[in-house]
């Protein structure tokens, strides 16, 4: 089955628990689909705000109906306007639904993962620290590293052989928008 793709532009309202949209982004809790469309979920509007002044775009915004009226989640759905996102406000069932936790943000936001490229043997040398990591297994272990990193300006983490998803929804939420602000890179063990 052809996953479909995100559209750009406007504000949806949802209600239904199988609408399309609703069923790619619940999709993006495996990591398979995570992988095949390059997309991953981060929750919650300081999460939202960390992406935003990292200078990253969110492909969807999903906020609570009547939710994004005034304040600084006004001020986000604007800024996923302006990038053009898809954005749904959506019934408290469907966020319910979408969120990964007991007790949901009222927003979350689609975004296309990034990895950067290896670092050369001269960077390496130049910048003041980058954390290896190899065969991590704990999302939330993960996410703790990633915004241990933030915290000390590391130049990147870099995932060595077969580690967890970083852009799962346990690491997103355990880095806390750590993950929009450290260049992540992929390598193998050999």
């Amino acid at each position: 089955m052809a996953r479909p793709e995100p559209q750009r532009g406007g504000v949806r309202a949802i209600t239904s628990l199988q609408n399309e949209r609703v069923k790619l982004i619940r999709s993006l809790e495996m990591r398979k689909v995570r992988r095949e469309t390059g997309l991953f979920v981060a929750e919650g509007a300081s999460v939202l705000v960390t992406a935003r002044e990292a200078g990253w775009a969110p492909r969807m915004l999903v906020f609570l109906a009547g939710s994004a009226q005034a304040g600084v989640a006004r001020e986000l759905l604007t800024w996923a306007e302006a990038a053009g996102a898809e954005c749904l406000e959506v019934s408290p069932a469907v966020l319910a639904k979408l969120a990964a936790k007991d007790n949901p943000q009222t927003m979350l936001g689609v975004f296309e993962q990034r990895w950067a490229a290896e670092p050369a043997a001269e960077r390496l040398a130049q910048d003041a620290l980058w954390l290896a990591l190899e065969a991590i297994r704990d999302p939330g272990n993960l996410g703790t590293i990633i915004r241990t990193a933030d915290a000390v300006a590391a130049a990147g983490v870099i995932l060595v052989g077969t580690s967890c998803d970083p852009y799962s929804h346990e690491a997103a939420r355990a880095s806390m928008g750590s993950t929009f602000n450290v260049p992540l890179v992929r390598m193998s063990a050999e």
